[in-house]
């Protein structure tokens, strides 16, 4: 079932480009392309053969600087992706301060600067100015050419998901080649964690907790008890910082999927705001008495990210609950950190009575654009192809096979064995190091969520990945049935979307928190926030958005 999460696109650009050739129309006309094949045989090799071409060719290359690599024309993956071409590539190096207002710059003049190839990441409301702009060419006629796209078709093949639709713009058209992100111990952020000893002194066992009736009861069973054992009450359940709502997305989701980025979810094919329905009233009522008996502290709605990292590394152990990915802000020497561990979620009337948690779909990323100044738009865009290579996929990470990253033996468990990942290979080079192996993630690539979950475990006892794997097992299969990812908006559609739900997301969570601290009452004020929400557009923004889901959609060739 094709998955789609809702992250709002960025603001559109301000100022208008002159364009290298001609001017967008002013009406759109959407394409659509299925796959096909043939090449020309006097320029190319075969498909799955390299060289990929049969003279040499120069390709020239923008990217930012990047204080983890050396040299950009004499690292390993440059020559490795030389090699594969039969190509010098040339590299232009721009500081990576302000990189993408540098490249809409040179648009705005022209373009006349812009190389062949351009690396970043880029929002699609760039990738869209650009293209209307004629700064950019699309490369949709070759990403659906299986005899030249082979690598890239064989990554939508690997990554087991048509990530096609998530690059492609509202005219029909694909301009990148993406970066694509799958990722295990990502895939469920909304976790919940609890300190085991003080739920096991107390005699809970979190096997049993499957409601919020249940959670609540957990939580009271230690709640006021003096559990660090210290004489005061100095001890708080759930925790977190301001500008993370993990927690409240554990727990309203028992209610209402809440994982939707700006709390949109899909059902039955047509979106909605969770905030607007009764079940979101219903789970603040919740939540509301969770804080009125003092379960919740206060200071997750205010403090920072640091002050909650020092509460987690007191000496004495003072934070019951932790919601996200695990106790990684615990130190990396103190054992606690294994102390921590994941509980399930709980059981949702949203999905049937059954365990419902937020989801991250994997994501494709606009990392490698073809600009209006390259001549060869095809040699372009196989070089995009040779990168989305599973060879230099993992070349892209971990660097060069043998050397940086070596084949695991028979008896290496990987970090996520427990969820049946084998194995996959041993890191040798860290990857924060300054070196000149592979391009520290720069450009296109396709890695499965099995070579990045089968890195083989360092044998670190300390190491929390181990407590997220374990609790991953919890979280395996209670995604929502319905669920979308990277709404792509036309620059008009954006227009009306933008600035507006940034408003009402605002205006949501601190409302949210008036609502379970008691500022506001929750039945009596229901009704005034709801419709305050409609008053800031949430009905366009829905209507908007649900065209652009739609047509995303009509996109899929899966």
């Amino acid at each position: 079932m094709k998955r789609v999460l809702a992250v709002l696109m960025a603001l559109v650009m301000l100022f208008s480009f002159a364009a290298c050739t001609g001017s967008g129309d002013d009406e759109m006309e959407i394409k659509h392309y299925e796959y096909t094949t043939g090449y020309d045989e006097t320029k190319y090799n075969a498909p799955g053969t390299y060289p990929v071409f049969k003279e040499k060719q120069t390709i020239t290359v923008m990217i930012a600087d990047n204080e983890y690599v050396e040299d950009w024309e004499t690292n390993t993956q440059t020559l490795m992706a030389e090699e594969n071409l039969n190509a010098d590539l040339v590299f232009t190096v721009l500081p990576s301060a302000e990189y993408n207002t540098k490249i809409n710059l040179m648009a705005a003049s022209g373009g006349k600067e812009y190389t062949d190839v351009i690396f970043g990441s880029f929002s699609s409301g760039m990738v869209i100015q650009l293209a209307e702009s004629d700064m950019i060419q699309p490369i949709s006629e070759y990403m659906y050419n299986t005899d030249i796209m082979w690598n890239t078709k064989d990554a939508v093949d690997r990554m087991g998901f048509d990530f096609f639709p998530l690059i492609t713009m509202p005219n029909g058209e694909i301009y990148t080649v993406p970066n694509v992100a799958d990722s295990v111990s990502n895939c469920n952020n909304a976790k919940m964690f609890v300190y085991k000893p003080w739920f096991d002194a107390a005699g809970v066992d979190f096997a049993n907790v499957k409601t919020t009736e249940d959670f609540k009861n957990a939580l009271l069973a230690v709640a006021g008890k003096d559990p660090n054992g210290n004489g005061k009450n100095d001890e708080v359940l759930i925790t977190s910082y301001a500008s993370s709502v993990k927690w409240f997305e554990y727990l309203m989701n028992a209610f209402i999927y809440s994982g939707g980025d700006n709390y949109m979810y899909v059902r039955d094919g047509q979106l909605g705001f969770a905030f607007q329905r009764e079940e979101w009233k219903e789970g603040l009522k919740y939540i509301k008495e969770l804080y009125d008996l003092g379960l919740i502290d206060p200071l997750a709605f205010s403090q920072d990210s640091a002050s909650f990292k020092a509460m987690l590394n007191y000496d004495e152990t003072i934070v019951g609950c932790i919601a996200g990915l695990g106790a990684g802000s615990v130190a990396d020497d103190d054992p606690r950190r294994m102390e921590y561990e994941g509980i399930a979620p709980l059981n949702s009337a949203w999905n049937d009575g059954k365990p419902l948690s937020s989801y991250n779909l994997p994501s494709a990323t606009a990392v490698f654009l073809v600009s209006c100044n390259a001549e060869n738009v095809e040699n372009a865009a196989r070089f995009g192809d040779v990168c989305m290579s599973k060879e230099h996929s993992i070349h892209r990470r971990w660097g060069e096979k043998g050397v940086d990253w070596l084949e695991p033996g028979e008896n290496d468990k990987s970090m996520y064995e427990v969820l049946g990942y084998a194995p996959s290979l041993i890191e040798v080079l860290p990857y924060s190091t300054v070196q000149n192996k592979h391009w520290h993630g720069a450009g296109p690539a396709a890695n499965a969520k099995e070579i990045s979950a089968g890195v083989v475990w360092s044998g670190n006892p300390l190491d929390h990945n181990i407590k997220i794997a374990e609790a991953q097992i919890l979280y395996e299969n209670t995604a929502p049935a319905e669920d979308f990812q990277d709404l792509i908006y036309t620059l008009e559609e954006n227009e009306i979307v933008a600035e507006a739900v940034a408003s009402i997301k605002t205006y949501v969570n601190e409302t949210t928190a008036k609502f379970i601290t008691g500022t506001l009452d929750i039945d009596k004020d229901w009704d005034a926030f709801v419709n305050q929400t409609k008053s800031m557009n949430s009905d366009e923004i829905l209507e908007v958005s649900q065209t652009a889901y739609d047509r995303m959609q009509s996109f899929v060739n899966w």
